[in-house]
């Protein structure tokens, strides 16, 4: 009897390029990639209409959250204490 045949996660090295493109979705949304790496993303989700449409989902998600939540900010005693620690540690390097 023959060992049951092991599945990759990854059944081709579309599906490879699908993982690591979508891994960096949240971060290319936010310009948080390196240029090369942004152009990479940018090149899949051009070619591939799947990742394309997960992107899409995303963006209008992201888009909906900056909506709502544009209006919220810090207190003024929070911003105060991250000013003077910044300043604190800015002063001891």
């Amino acid at each position: 009897m023959s060992e049951p045949q092991k599945t990759n996660r990854f059944e081709s090295n579309q599906d490879l390029e699908c993982e690591l493109a979508l891994s960096k979705v949240y971060a290319f949304l936010h310009g948080e990639l390196t240029e090369e790496t942004a152009d990479q993303v940018r090149q899949h989700l051009m070619n591939c209409e799947n990742c394309m449409d997960y992107f899409d989902v995303e963006a209008l998600i992201s888009s909906m959250l900056r909506k709502c939540c544009r209006e919220v900010h810090a207190p003024k005693t929070l911003r105060a204490k991250l000013s003077v620690l910044h300043v604190t540690w800015s002063a001891g390097q």
